[in-house]
């Protein structure tokens, strides 16, 4: 799970258990959580990027913020609330999203490799080869000439660049297939296209 995307569900968390918590319904810390919360909502589509398995964490955003609105103008002065029932539904509701919210990004996360140990960064190209002499026999179209993705990974400079590569270009392509793979919806897997690597594309090779 990413840096933002923990913070984001920190935060409603802290909301929903300041909201039910009845000491700290009236305080101003709910108004602070609950802004914070969306700062923090706008931050993480802005610098991480959105995913479908954020989306209960931004809808227990928006809910946060309706129930507090709504509900702090029917609390009493011990912090109880003049429709329990409405407030036990709002809740219950807010719980299970706050559940869902939480347990689809750890299913389902943009993870990272692990930091190589060499003394060497690492560099890598992609190559598109097209061999005209050679007629494609396996793909649909006969007459097409043969192709290849070629990969390289080699040794870089340290100081090389910090830009990394993407785990994969296409990651339509990939969650397509991952989905049949494993018989699930295609966008299942598009979170992958926020996957980087330890590689940088096309960086000088070390001498």
């Amino acid at each position: 799970m990413r840096t933002l995307e923990a913070l984001l569900i920190l935060a409603n968390g802290l909301t929903f258990l300041l909201l039910v918590i009845p000491a700290s319904r009236s305080t101003r810390w709910v108004g602070f959580s609950t802004a914070a919360a969306i700062l923090l909502n706008c931050a993480q589509i802005v610098m991480e990027g959105s995913r479908w398995q954020l989306y209960p964490a931004y809808l227990l955003n928006v809910s946060n913020f309706g129930v507090w609105m709504l509900l702090r103008h029917h609390l009493r002065r011990d912090g109880a609330f003049t429709h329990p029932v409405v407030a036990a539904l709002a809740f219950g509701l807010s719980a299970a999203v706050l559940a869902i919210a939480i347990a689809l990004p750890l299913a389902l996360p943009v993870f990272a490799f692990p930091a190589p140990s060499g003394p060497y960064a690492i560099g890598t190209v992609t190559y598109h080869w097209t061999d005209t002499g050679r007629p494609e026999v396996f793909g649909p179209a006969p007459r097409k000439s043969r192709e290849l993705m070629v990969q390289i990974w080699y040794p870089a400079e340290p100081q090389a660049s910090t830009n990394r590569g993407h785990y994969v270009d296409n990651a339509d392509v990939l969650s397509a297939a991952q989905g049949r793979l494993y018989g699930l919806p295609a966008f299942t897997f598009t979170h992958l296209k926020y996957v980087t690597t330890n590689a940088s594309p096309s960086v000088s090779i070390s001498a």
